[in-house]
């Protein structure tokens, strides 16, 4: 007799994403208590699950603390890429769209990215520029811990087939790019950007 039977309707999520209106997340938003700066130029890109039967029809971002334009600089979005890191879709570019705290972002430009019948990733991204005061977005785990401390974060053992990078980012950026590798592109931080979809 065993001495714990969970309950028989027992849910995996304590809190569910739809609690917040979400359909997919790259962590639960109660986690991002860590912050970071997101530099000028840079993109952050999410490993996003999406569950079956989800279209994606916008993208939100978690901000912290607000930035501050240089209003002279565009280009500021937010994007969908396949999982093998090929660009689907972005919002319209928001010159402003990092000078406010909370939920920033809005609808994809093409419409509505299309449900698939099986569950699948995307990764989420957010391109920040002409900020004179960066903004700090909600990140799990502290940006502190140091990619070298943390070696099993972004990718699974080898052998399981776990190549793709959980996050990553890339400097030196005018617009989303077209396409990324996602087992090598940038540096593969221990933080993830609070990335969203609904």
């Amino acid at each position: 007799m065993p001495l714990y039977a969970p309950a028989a309707a027992a849910s995996a999520e304590v809190w569910p994403l739809s609690g917040l209106g979400l359909l997919a997340a790259s962590f639960s938003p109660e986690s991002g208590c860590a912050g970071s700066n997101i530099g000028n130029n840079q993109a952050f890109m999410a490993r996003t699950h999406v569950p079956a039967g989800t279209p994606l029809t916008n993208v939100w971002c978690g901000v912290r603390d607000a930035g501050t334009w240089d209003a002279a600089t565009t280009g500021s979005t937010l994007g969908v890429y396949t999982d093998a890191g090929v660009f689907v879709d972005k919002i319209t570019a928001s010159d402003a769209l990092w000078t406010t705290t909370g939920w920033v972002g809005g609808a994809l430009s093409a419409g509505p990215v299309a449900a698939q019948t099986a569950a699948r990733f995307v990764y989420l991204a957010a391109l920040v520029r002409g900020m004179t005061v960066s903004p700090t977005v909600a990140f799990l785990v502290g940006a502190n811990d140091g990619s070298g401390n943390l070696v099993w974060f972004n990718t699974g053992p080898a052998g399981t087939g776990a190549t793709n990078r959980r996050a990553l980012f890339v400097g030196s950026l005018t617009s989303l790019p077209g396409s990324f590798n996602p087992t090598s592109a940038g540096p593969a931080p221990t933080f993830v950007p609070l990335l969203a979809a609904t």
